[in-house]
């Protein structure tokens, strides 16, 4: 009995072992291929979720502090991927490596995700795949799909975790729906369900282009299970009909009821109309197949500079992509008894593709929205060439190839993201006549130290558009850099900024961060009043907007009203993740206002954050040395020693340090300092 007990437990483990030596090989494929990528830099709509995004700065793990992270900021509809974005803050800060190890993980994932799905899908009665065939497709498809140079952009694009994450968890629900069908109990059925329902829930609550999901797993149904039967069709008519009845009250739901007035709004700042996005689709449509089936390195970027089509014959290839669009999903629908498992790979791609490049405003192409849609892609090339090719070695060779060239392609690609001013200088060549890769490249060049360059770069954005308000904010912070230092051009750009309608900067959600520029600008100038008034209108527009409300604190202890500076620091604490900054000048107010104790533990919290900040050292010193304290001064002026402070001049001539200053310790070291 032993024996037979032993040789089952085993024979029961091994798929479970081959999984997991599955998900390994993934992950360090995975790993090996994006290495060269993983210190790039944060772009585009990175800094907006996450660098800018005060609500992923959590400071612990409380439920509370994740559900805040989740639901409120930028992409409040996408909060499981936000919910990561604090994770990845609270362990490690704002360090590029962390963030871009998460998404390659959850990119191998998604690839194991796609295998298991391929293999279940071939153990259906249509798919007639069995054993060693069936694994090495499921795998040969999967790992393809893991190396294709068309993913690293949704996995460098630190935001398009979400695109990502989308993608995990609707692999996963199209797995366990087949699991559920190919169940051969009513409970395992009713389990397998279950988690496909979850495993849909969480891709929602990562991306909202998911909700295709139900018209997927329709269609999965009528493939591979109805055998493409209309008969079946017209049987489970009531059904479908409240499939998409539930995906109409979902849409509703999400824009208020009010989806057409949603679409419209995202054209309020396009250069094209609903009928010219769509004919354009067309047109990147043919282009997105054409990566997928020919992805040299050389073709991929971060931009993509689209003509508009203004007709269907202006310019012609829109006639000619939309000709080709039409005979795949012609021959799709015909040959859907023949090559099943093709046609579900064509419609998927259709379907899941839909909601990025139909009819909604977005911006006409980006490589990332390919990222769930081509996985089915991919997989049929594989499948074509097992089909094609009668020689089994002969096509494993081929698909071996196909694998080491894709992963050659993809590292290529990824030394790109690798550097700042490259990636960007790769995007200006690819399109020049956008504006963002110059504001972007600008960034780049500043944070380098190439501030004349930075500033031409600034300045080609606002040429190429003159109407574009993120241009000439980023112009004018451009300027402010120290390295650039034109403070009253800055004060210029960030106006020209402002200047265009409330709604237009409203809807980029950037009022509050210009206004606060500004007022920073406008205070190193030395125009006081003129910086108070306008904190004063900002905070009329965004009354919790914690950076503001941090500016406002600042600015009521430059003009001697610690009592209020108090109650703007506190309020800023209380919209946002405590900051050392803000910590620091609550507790220089609670000091001006005579509350020590209160000051005392705004400075101790600002060292739990960071135990070297020298201005928390300085403050604490000064704390002790007013209440006159001179041996904690002391204590306090030698940790600030310690971590790197030299300023003898601010010491002698501020008047809260008398107690310190009288010290011996304090002679003998500035003493020592100066060489005595």
């Amino acid at each position: 009995m032993t024996p037979d007990n032993t040789d089952t437990h085993q024979d029961s483990n091994r798929p479970v072992l081959k999984a997991g030596i599955i998900f390994l090989l993934f992950l360090i494929v995975a790993f090996a291929v994006y290495l060269p990528a993983l210190g790039g830099p944060f772009v585009l709509d990175d800094r907006h979720n996450i660098q800018e995004n005060w609500h992923i700065r959590i400071q612990n793990l409380e439920p509370s502090s994740l559900f805040n992270a989740g639901i409120k900021g930028p992409s409040q509809y996408r909060p499981l991927p936000k919910i990561t974005f604090a994770l990845n803050y609270y362990f490690n800060g704002y360090d590029v490596k962390g963030f871009r190890a998460v998404n390659v993980f959850f990119h191998a994932a998604t690839a194991f995700g796609l295998f298991l799905f391929l293999l279940a899908l071939s153990k259906t009665p249509v798919m007639k795949k069995q054993g060693s065939e069936a694994y090495a497709f499921s795998l040969a498809a999967s790992l393809l799909w893991l190396v294709h140079p068309l993913a690293t952009q949704s996995v460098n694009y630190i935001v398009q975790r979400m695109a990502i994450m989308a993608a995990l968890f609707f692999v996963f629900s199209l797995y366990f729906f087949v699991k559920a069908r190919m169940a051969a109990s009513p409970g395992k059925r009713w389990i397998f369900a279950a988690v496909c329902a979850l495993c849909g829930l969480m891709a929602f609550l990562s991306k909202e282009n998911s909700a295709t999901l139900v018209f997927v797993l329709l269609l999965l149904e009528w493939c591979f299970f109805q055998k493409f039967s209309f008969q079946w069709v017209k049987g489970s008519i009531v059904k479908i009909a409240l499939v998409a009845l539930a995906f109409i009250a979902i849409v509703a739901i999400y824009t208020g009821f009010s989806p057409l007035e949603i679409v419209n709004n995202t054209y309020q700042f396009r250069d094209f109309t609903p009928y010219e996005r769509i004919l354009t689709q067309f047109r990147v449509i043919a282009l997105y197949l054409s990566l997928i089936f020919l992805p040299l390195p050389g073709r991929f970027t971060i931009y993509r500079d689209f003509d508009i089509s203004h007709s269907i014959i202006d310019p012609l290839s829109t006639l000619a992509s939309l000709t080709l669009l039409l005979g795949l999903f012609i021959f799709a629908f015909l040959a859907a008894r023949r090559t099943p498992f093709l046609s579900f790979a064509i419609f998927f791609f259709f379907i899941t593709l839909a909601p990025e490049s139909s009819i909604i405003g977005l911006e006409i192409a980006f490589d990332h929205r390919l990222y769930l849609p081509s996985m089915l892609i991919v997989a049929a090339i594989v499948w074509l060439i097992q089909k094609l090719i009668s020689s089994k070695n002969f096509s494993i060779i081929i698909l071996g190839i196909m694998i080491a060239a894709s992963a050659f392609a993809t590292v290529a690609a990824n030394r790109v993201w690798a550097d700042d001013i490259t990636f960007f200088r790769n995007a200006v060549k690819t399109s020049p006549q956008l504006v963002r890769p110059w504001t972007e490249l600008s960034i780049a060049l500043v944070n380098e130290g190439f501030a004349q360059e930075a500033v031409d770069a600034a300045q080609k954005a606002t040429q190429l558009d003159p109407d574009a308000f993120s241009a000439w904010y980023n112009y004018g912070k451009i300027l402010a850099q120290p390295g650039v230092n034109r403070l009253e051009e800055s004060v210029l750009a960030f106006r020209q900024a402002l200047g265009f309608q409330q709604n237009y900067v409203a809807y980029f959600g950037q009022g509050g961060n210009i206004h606060n520029d500004l007022y920073i600008v406008l205070t190193q100038l030395g125009r006081i009043d003129e910086a108070g008034k306008v904190l004063d209108y900002a905070l009329s527009m965004e009354p919790e907007h914690p950076d503001l409300l941090g500016s406002a604190g600042r600015h009521m202890l430059y003009t001697g009203n610690p009592g209020k500076a108090v109650e703007y620091l506190k309020k800023a604490l209380e919209v946002a993740p405590p900051s050392v900054e803000i910590l620091n000048n609550l507790a220089i107010a609670f000091m001006a206002t005579g509350y020590h104790q209160q000051a005392y533990q705004s400075l101790n919290k600002a060292l739990a954050h960071n135990p070297e900040n020298i201005p928390s050292l300085y403050n604490m010193a000064r704390l002790y040395s007013v209440t006159g304290d001179a041996d904690g001064a002391t204590v306090w002026f030698y940790k600030l020693l310690d971590a790197g402070f030299d300023d003898w001049q601010m010491i002698d001539s501020d008047p809260g340090m008398e107690t310190l200053r009288l010290t011996p310790a304090y002679e003998n070291a500035k003493a020592a300092s100066s060489g005595f």
